[in-house]
């Protein structure tokens, strides 16, 4: 009985100093006790070009998307379209400004003059063809 109670106080003596060894052995589990080295910032960005890539769209993303327009067209050569939204305005007149969209039809109707066709035509073209109508309006009031 003395015999395994010597050799259970020398496994138990054996445990306790091999636990405080245990720190020191690594594993994959723990980070191991030594300096760290600090992630370079070339590996943060190949970390994220791997998650990016492989990154698949699901159920609940939101996303973001901004984007930015080359305009082409030098300036003055701007045709007007359909859905176009214009504000009209009158220097010396200004219960005549309208805004208005072009419908559909390429057509916008003003409250003094009824309808002009806008579609395809430049802003200074439309102005031109605006100013023609409303002289024409008030030489046939006359």
């Amino acid at each position: 009985m003395l015999n395994r109670s010597l050799r259970l106080a020398a496994v138990a003596g054996c445990m306790l100093l091999f636990s405080g060894c245990l720190g020191l052995i690594p594993s994959p589990f723990r980070p191991s006790p030594g300096p760290q080295k600090m992630p370079q910032i070339k590996d943060l960005v190949e970390a994220f070009d791997i998650v990016c890539r492989n990154y698949r769209v699901g159920p609940n993303d939101q996303l973001t998307i901004l984007f930015q327009t080359d305009w082409q067209e030098p300036v003055g050569q701007y045709k007007l379209d359909t859905l176009d939204q214009l504000k009209i305005k009158f220097t010396l007149d200004p219960q005549l400004n309208e805004d208005v969209v072009i419908r559909p039809d390429g057509m916008i109707t003003l409250q003094a003059i009824g309808d002009i066709r806008a579609a395809g035509l430049t802003p200074e073209q439309l102005a031109k063809k605006i100013e023609d109508k409303f002289l024409e309006a008030n030489r046939v009031s006359r």
